[in-house]
This record gives C-alpha cells, sequence and structure tokens, in this order.
C-alpha cells in the first residue's frame, strides 16, 4: 500500500511554496517579533503552528468557494518552509 502526502501541507519542492517569497518574511519577522515580546520558546512555537492552521482553515474556506482571485492573506496550506523561517526569525532574536 502507497501512502499519499497529505493534502493540507506543501511538499518541499513545491513551485506554489518557495523558499524566498514575500511571505516567508513576513513568518521570519513574526517569530522574530514574539521572541522579543514574549521571551519565550514555547510561545514561539506555539504562535508558529497557530498560524499555520490558521492559514489552512482560511484556505480550507476558500477552496469551498471556488478559491476566487485574488487569493487572500494567510491563506495557504502548511507549509515546513513557513514554519523553519517562522523558528529562524526567532532565533536571529537571540543574537
Amino acid at each position: 500500500m502507497r501512502l499519499r502526502w497529505p493534502w493540507w501541507l506543501y511538499r518541499l519542492d513545491d513551485q506554489l511554496d518557495r523558499w524566498i517569497a514575500e511571505d516567508k518574511w513576513t513568518h521570519f519577522f513574526g517569530g522574530w517579533a514574539a521572541l522579543c515580546f514574549t521571551q519565550s520558546w514555547v510561545a514561539v512555537i506555539s504562535l508558529v503552528l497557530l498560524v499555520e492552521c490558521l492559514e489552512l482553515e482560511r484556505w480550507y474556506q476558500w477552496q469551498e468557494r471556488g478559491a476566487p482571485q485574488p487569493w487572500p492573506f494567510m491563506t495557504d496550506r502548511v507549509s515546513l518552509k513557513d514554519i523553519v523561517w517562522g523558528l529562524l526569525g526567532a532565533g536571529m532574536a537571540t543574537l
């Protein structure tokens, strides 16, 4: 039996989810700000995962409406790259 990639998660080689894109800066500075304000890695990790869940829920609702354009802000599938950028931003806040 062959397992399928989860529909809600971008593959690392997906062209819709690039390593360097406008939304990655948002995740980077969001992680940076979260650590600056909370001084807690638990809060940063929770916030990063919460943002990904919010984006996924908005993406699912957008797909149900037929994905009208333009693509709404904070509407996306779960991206491991977004998580990395958020944690990288938080890490940079420690320097």
